[in-house]
């Protein structure tokens, strides 16, 4: 017997005609096995289309079954998206602090190649503007532009 096979593709947005939410969406992929594929997220109610859109943030199941009947089911975790809030600014020093997304954190000033862990810059030139960046362990990039006092 064909083991069922399972390919996922998730983003950290959606959208919907009728409103805006924060949240992510699941495409998943049945392979071998018997099409057509039948996809679910509860194991009761299923639908032949492959994506689920505006998830909210959480743990979910993803069932897939084929015509025979033949199971797989997937473990998935969405995230809320990656935020990136400022605790605060001084003359010579700014902190901040990921939010959300999928940690750990890094952090960057300035750069799109240089990361570190401490989530505080010093040493900082007084009424200069800085670009703070923060990258979640899924490689979303959240930024600010940031000036000292």
């Amino acid at each position: 017997m064909k083991k069922l096979l399972i390919m996922l593709l998730m983003s950290p947005l959606c959208s919907s005609a009728q409103l805006e939410l924060q949240g992510n969406f699941i495409k998943a992929t049945g392979s071998g096995g018997q099409p057509p594929y039948q996809y679910s997220l509860n194991n009761i109610v299923y639908q032949s289309n492959d994506s689920f859109t505006c998830l909210s943030p959480g743990l979910y199941t993803l069932y897939i079954k084929d015509s025979r009947g033949v199971l797989a089911t997937e473990s998935i975790r969405l995230y809320a998206p990656l935020d990136l809030v400022v605790t605060s600014v001084t003359t010579s020093s700014i902190s901040v602090i990921g939010v959300d997304g999928k940690p750990p954190y890094s952090y960057s000033k300035n750069s799109t190649t240089r990361w570190q862990s401490v989530n505080v810059f010093t040493g900082l030139r007084r009424r200069t503007t800085y670009t703070i960046r923060v990258k979640d362990n899924a490689n979303y990039i959240k930024s600010l532009t940031i000036r000292t006092l």
